[in-house]
């Protein structure tokens, strides 16, 4: 079983984000938008992207809340 990175494994982790990237806000969450569309030069698709994660961000702290007042409400 060979463990060494493959030359192609190497440059999915080497990809240089696109500029219109570098300042975004959203780039922690998205980086940089999907791997295989930089490798071929593409630009990023944020609008697409943007309304995703708004969207999950919006779902992941609807059930944080949840979690949050049922650990609240089984401690009485």
């Amino acid at each position: 079983m060979n463990l060494l990175p493959t030359e192609k494994y190497l440059k999915w982790l080497l990809l240089d984000l696109h500029e219109k990237c570098e300042e975004c806000e959203y780039l922690p969450l998205c980086q940089g938008g999907c791997g295989v569309h930089r490798l071929k030069g593409g630009e990023p698709q944020c609008i697409l992207t943007y309304y995703k994660y708004k969207d999950t961000l919006k779902l992941a702290y609807k059930d944080y809340l949840l979690q949050k007042n049922a650990l609240v409400g089984s401690a009485k």
